[in-house]
């Protein structure tokens, strides 16, 4: 078995069943535009080997990138989650083997046994997978955290692990959503999944992107861990763990209880630059106010047409219909009395803001500011980017602010316990749940996750 990186969670590997490509991000930029490969590497897409089978993790975008697989034959048998929304985009694209990829159950492409290693995610399907032939055995964690439980049976199933393609990062990405990331506790996880799994070779994996361009301010902020500091804290616990940090191009060679690594060897990749020191963590950076660079040219009176009708008209109806209906985010809003502020951010630097004060039954919109227990700040061309259905959540996040002072209060006895509570975003949780209910899921990946703009914005 050998297995190349081609960068962040792709890997190319050869088995004794075939070349199987994993998480297929083939180009630059991704995640909607917003991030690039780090290192930074050179694909070539048409030299890579005949391929026997692909695998989808889950359908974050630096992981499910359509462009890539367009460029890939639909012929090949494509292992993924039982995820309604990326076996629509795979249908669409005109795969036609599509196999589930299910926890603990195995799939054999000829000598090759595939079996899927279950997600604890509680939001959306997601899965890492096992990859064993008699050559070796290899673990690609990806995104996927590993209970205690499930290291157990791994181990039961499979014995000793090659290699091990491990999470590391403990990226921040609660920062967009302006809470407090536990380092230390997301830090332990990954650390202890490590060692519990005890690979002959541990490579930390799939983290290899930074924010580019305009959003480059980001990456000192969400960056944490380096692969260098997962290494030397595994070291520190365990002296005798190999752990070996692999850049595009980089191949591990597996056979008979033995991994080699090999550096730029192979013909379809290589890497650029040597370049993440860029994504050095520096939380001392200044962040700086969110503006809006209204990179579709919208007309300065569209954003301010569609702002007013469609926070002021269509969220309020759309709320309504979440109490009506009983939608779990719209009942916890009102449960919790919370008074929500979302405010949307021109091209000419103004700004307009809504407060939504929820009771136990019902709201009421005013814009007067308030002090609200959450707040949300979006650029305009962002929102009618999403609502139009021209981009998708990845992209909003990096063009909104949010922060919250929720808090549950509760006395027993003579004591008072007083704990941050964490809700989801009532916009966000809008724009997906309205186009849901509009074209359920029969539309593509930006549709699904937009809402039509209303004619009468136009």
């Amino acid at each position: 078995m050998r297995a190349t990186l081609i960068g962040h969670a792709c890997w190319l590997i050869e088995t004794q069943g075939g070349n199987v490509l994993t998480d297929p991000v083939l180009m630059e930029p991704f995640e909607e535009g917003t991030v690039t490969s780090c290192p930074a590497r050179s694909v070539d897409i048409d030299d890579l080997p005949p391929l026997a089978a692909i695998i989808i993790s889950h359908r974050h975008l630096d992981h499910y990138h359509l462009p890539s697989l367009a460029r890939l034959d639909r012929s090949v048998p494509l292992l993924c989650p039982e995820d309604a929304l990326l076996l629509h985009g795979i249908r669409r694209l005109g795969f036609t083997d599509i196999r589930p990829l299910r926890g603990f159950e195995t799939t054999r492409i000829g000598a090759l046994r595939i079996v899927g290693i279950p997600s604890v995610s509680e939001t959306f399907q997601e899965l890492g997978c096992v990859l064993a032939d008699s050559s070796g055995v290899l673990l690609n964690q990806v995104d996927t955290p590993l209970t205690g439980a499930t290291i157990r049976r791994i181990r039961d199933e499979f014995g000793i692990i090659d290699v091990h393609l491990a999470m590391h990062a403990s990226q921040n990405f609660t920062f967009f959503e302006g809470r407090t990331q536990n380092l230390g506790e997301i830090h332990a996880t990954n650390l202890s999944a490590a060692l519990a799994v005890g690979a002959r070779v541990i490579v930390p994996g799939a983290a290899g992107f930074r924010f580019v361009d305009a959003l480059d301010w980001l990456n000192p902020h969400l960056f944490p861990i380096s692969r260098e500091r997962f290494a030397r804290d595994l070291l520190r616990l365990d002296a005798a763990r190999t752990v070996t940090a692999v850049n595009p191009g980089d191949c591990l060679h597996i056979e008979a209880g033995t991994v080699r690594c090999q550096r730029q060897s192979a013909p379809f990749v290589r890497m650029l630059a040597e370049d993440t020191h860029r994504l050095e963590h520096d939380p001392t950076q200044p962040v700086p106010a969110l503006h809006d660079d209204n990179e579709a040219d919208y007309p300065a009176d569209f954003l301010l047409r569609f702002a007013e009708g469609f926070v002021g008209q269509v969220l309020p109806a759309l709320i309504g219909q979440g109490v009506a209906s009983g939608d779990e985010v719209v009942r916890e809003y009102c449960s919790r009395e919370i008074v929500y502020r979302l405010e949307v951010v021109f091209p000419d630097g103004s700004e307009r803001g809504w407060t939504f004060r929820f009771d136990a039954q019902s709201v009421c919109v005013e814009e007067a500011p308030g002090q609200p227990d959450v707040r949300k700040r979006i650029a305009a061309s962002a929102l009618a980017d999403v609502c139009g259905g021209r981009r998708g959540c990845f992209w909003m996040r990096t063009r909104s602010r949010r922060a919250s002072t929720l808090l549950a209060l509760e006395r027993v006895g003579d004591a008072l316990a007083v704990e941050a509570v964490e809700v989801r975003d009532l916009l966000s949780h809008l724009i997906i749940l309205s186009k849901v209910a509009q074209k359920g899921e029969e539309q593509g990946l930006l549709e699904y996750y937009g809402l039509t703009v209303p004619p009468e914005l136009l």
